[in-house]
């Protein structure tokens, strides 16, 4: 009765310990197969617009998006807002001095981080009116009498 007992405890036991290592994993994800953004956004200076991808098929599982651009132009974060600088580097040589934005075209990449698959979004970015004055002064103080000669 006793190495009947053990025997019982043993199996037991073992089948305890066999039904807890097996675990099924139920996978219903749906892979991404494409994304997609509306292009052309507009955006003046020193705005905000926000920026929405959509993964193909609707329902897919991953829904991590990576959002970059490499103009000067504008910037995105993480959540797809896209803000158009309102002053602007002079040149790669001289990043630290900056002119005022006088607009023009820029693009924005959204990449679904599983997939890899990838859109292109152009944004047109517009001047703010001061920029467009500030540069009108600036021809009529600098470029005009450059042009003109003085009166004998």
């Amino acid at each position: 009765m006793k190495k009947f007992l053990s025997a019982l405890l043993i199996a037991v036991m073992l089948m305890s310990f066999l039904s807890y290592g097996v675990c099924s994993i139920d996978d219903n994800s749906t892979p991404v197969t494409g994304i997609t953004i509306d292009s052309p956004v507009k955006v003046k200076t020193s705005k905000t617009v926000k920026l929405n991808a959509v993964l193909s098929p609707p329902g897919a599982s991953s829904g991590e998006i990576k959002w970059e651009t490499s103009s000067k132009l504008i910037s995105v974060d993480s959540e797809g807002n896209v803000t158009a600088s309102r002053f602007v580097p002079f040149s790669e040589k001289y990043s630290f001095f900056k002119i005022p934005s006088f607009g023009g075209l820029a693009t924005v990449k959204a990449t679904s981080v599983d997939s890899g698959h990838s859109a292109v979004c152009t944004v047109i970015v517009s001047p703010d009116i001061w920029n467009v004055l500030l540069l009108a002064v600036l021809i009529g103080i600098v470029v005009v009498p450059m042009f003109i000669s003085p009166v004998v």
